[in-house]
């Protein structure tokens, strides 16, 4: 079971102080499925995930629970540019036989792609090859922010129905970020709404038991201004 105990979570501003960014957020998950994180722009989602990764050490609290290898899809797909597809999926799975990793370009829909380079890709294509490269290092959780950014409508509908095929095939825990409920909705069982500044835990809830309107209305009522 993965513990997320955050007390507080500060950031150095610009006048050379700190400026509280998460405050009182404490969940638990337990086994497979997956939890969306939803809120407003710049509420703290991705620094979230980014703790619960390792990736932000400097907080009061405590993350329990996290073992073995964690797969990070980020924002941006970040492969190198001078490295094939399969050779991004290669470089974090060096183990792994090639025609392995061939399937698993494939199982996200782009297996004949597997020889090109990143500036041949189109951006959904490189957001598939970004899920399978971490996919690739057999993680025991998997941490999505925002894998559909900058997509078009049909090219994000089509993602997010592969991915929720893959994740639920899969069977690892995974936590998306996102900001949209109806994505939210259609991929987790599980959802949670940051909001305030210093951002804490809104709204935590099951998925069926919500709809999109609820979900909107809640981000909405945490907007600035």
């Amino acid at each position: 079971m993965i513990g997320v105990r955050i007390r507080s979570l500060d950031r150095r501003n610009a006048e050379g102080g700190a400026t509280r960014v998460l405050g009182g957020i404490a969940f638990d998950m337990e086994g497979p499925g997956t939890l969306a994180i939803l809120g407003r722009s710049g509420v703290g989602k991705t620094t979230l995930l980014h703790a619960i990764a390792g990736l932000e050490t400097g907080f009061d609290g405590e993350i329990t629970g996290v073992s073995g290898r964690v797969g990070f899809v980020f924002q941006s797909p970040r492969l190198l540019p001078w490295r094939s597809a399969l050779e991004n999926l290669r470089i974090v799975a060096p183990d792994r036989p090639d025609d392995e990793l061939r399937a698993m370009l494939e199982s996200v829909g782009v297996g004949d792609a597997s020889d090109l380079f990143p500036g041949q890709l189109s951006l959904g294509m490189s957001r598939r090859v970004a899920i399978a490269r971490a996919l690739a290092v057999r993680p025991s959780l998997l941490l999505l922010d925002e894998p559909f950014a900058s997509l078009d409508l049909a090219t994000a509908a089509r993602l997010r129905g592969m991915l929720g095929r893959v994740l639920s095939e899969s069977g690892i825990p995974s936590i998306l970020v996102t900001h949209d409920p109806a994505e939210a909705l259609e991929l987790a069982d599980r959802i949670m709404v940051l909001g305030g500044q210093p951002a804490e835990l809104r709204l935590d809830a099951a998925a069926a038991d919500l709809d999109a309107e609820k979900l909107a209305a809640s981000v909405a009522a945490d907007q600035p201004g």
